[in-house]
């Protein structure tokens, strides 16, 4: 249930609730980066609790790739590295996909993706449709097919992360 209000806080940011949240604990930032603060609310600590779940099946989907930053963000289904890829570029930390396109947004910019990504990520990001830019950026659930967050689908998530520590947990030597 937590995590449906961390939920509505991304897809209602201007509701009384967000707006309120956000002044006081992630002024400059947004929720999924927001720290517990000082002196923290047991609401704010409990919905801060479901956000780890709601992190994991969060996708976006491309618009016109501004909002979207190529580090750190769930947009391709290969995970990023956090490490530097190449040695001859620097990494900026507020690239977005839409510099990783070209600049009439007709195709990806390929030898930037050569030089930032390996050959696995690249082709993930290949196979992204290109963005529409009539739209803009916005998060989905990706365990649901409409898109939109549901308990019942995070309670299942939740059963099989949980079901999969455990058995880990069960066979591993300082268990026995």
């Amino acid at each position: 249930m937590l995590g449906k209000q961390g939920w509505r806080l991304l897809r209602n940011p201007n509701s009384l609730l967000s707006r309120t949240l956000k002044a006081r604990y992630f002024k400059r930032g947004n929720f999924l980066s927001a720290c517990e603060g000082y002196n923290p609310s047991f609401t704010w600590k409990s919905i801060l609790d479901g956000r780890e779940l709601l992190k994991e099946g969060l996708e976006w989907v491309l618009g016109n790739c501004h909002a979207v930053s190529v580090w750190g963000e769930p947009w391709v289904s290969t995970r990023l590295p956090s490490t530097l890829p190449s040695p001859e570029y620097q990494i900026d930390e507020s690239l977005t996909v839409r510099d990783l396109l070209l600049d009439d947004y007709s195709d990806w910019d390929r030898p930037l993706l050569g030089a930032l990504f390996d050959e696995e990520i690249k082709a993930s990001i290949l196979a992204i449709p290109l963005c529409r830019l009539e739209s803009s950026d916005h998060l989905v659930w990706k365990f649901e097919r409409s898109g939109m967050y549901s308990v019942r689908s995070a309670y299942k998530v939740w059963v099989a992360k949980t079901s999969t520590d455990n058995t880990d947990l069960v066979g591993s030597p300082s268990s026995k």
